[in-house]
């Protein structure tokens, strides 16, 4: 039995072409990376031990 490649899980390029920037999904992931910045405290011991405790 010849072997085959499994499937991508994620793709890495397709065929559809685009022409504008992902602005709304950097945007985004920005927002997303300063909500955990700010809830664990920007690295602060005690904060970070805090929101890791209460949040889990």
């Amino acid at each position: 039995m010849p072997r085959t490649r499994p499937h991508a899980v994620f793709p890495i390029r397709d065929d559809n072409p685009h022409f504008l920037t992902p602005l709304v999904t950097v945007l985004l992931i920005g927002a997303n990376g300063l909500a955990w910045f700010g809830l664990q405290g920007l690295g602060s011991e005690p904060l970070l031990s805090r929101s890791v405790c209460t949040l889990g």
